[in-house]
């Protein structure tokens, strides 16, 4: 038996996933949350529409208030804190993935390295921020949840990880 369960971005392939994708979707996160499984989720990069006026389609579950589902799509401006099965209180710091350029203007950056170096400040201050909520004294456990590029990666490696499915047993 688990606790929580973390998905750290690009849920779908695309921003408009088939409503099959996302029928499937929706009854494995009802699965999950239906066995008391508390679900932790952060957009990435393929989550996160192009155009202003678009949503993130997994904003639906949230805007349906779908139990033990907590999705944060901004910089929180405190950290999520939830209690695990035994008592434990864990704290969750959610950084969600943010365009860059919706951060920092390349124009007002001298070089590339510089628009790289103020993006990577920019992240890490909030993580900093959030680190220092008062809330975090309380718990247990803190967790960091982020979707970002790793720093010594090499492009594609991600294409290496194996999909499966986790199970979800439940006695009826």
């Amino acid at each position: 038996e688990y606790d929580f369960f973390l998905l750290s971005g690009d849920i779908f392939q695309t921003t408009s996933p088939s409503g099959r994708t996302f029928v499937d979707f929706s009854s494995r996160i009802g699965r999950l949350s239906d066995a008391g499984v508390q679900i932790v989720v952060i957009p990435g990069n393929h989550d996160v529409p192009k155009s202003t006026p678009a949503v993130n389609v997994t904003r639906g579950l949230a805007e349906a208030r779908a139990p033990r589902f907590h999705l944060q799509s901004d910089i929180p401006e405190k950290p999520l804190i939830l209690e695990s099965r035994d008592g434990r209180r864990v704290g969750f710091i959610q950084i969600p993935y943010l365009s860059p350029q919706s951060v920092v203007h390349l124009e007002d950056a001298g070089s590339e390295v510089e628009f790289a170096e103020r993006y990577n400040s920019f992240i890490k201050q909030r993580i900093d921020a959030l680190l220092e909520d008062k809330g975090l004294a309380n718990t247990d456990y803190t967790v960091l949840l982020a979707h970002g590029t790793v720093a010594g990666a090499s492009y594609g490696a991600e294409r290496s990880f194996v999909s499966f499915e986790i199970p979800i047993h439940i006695d009826t």
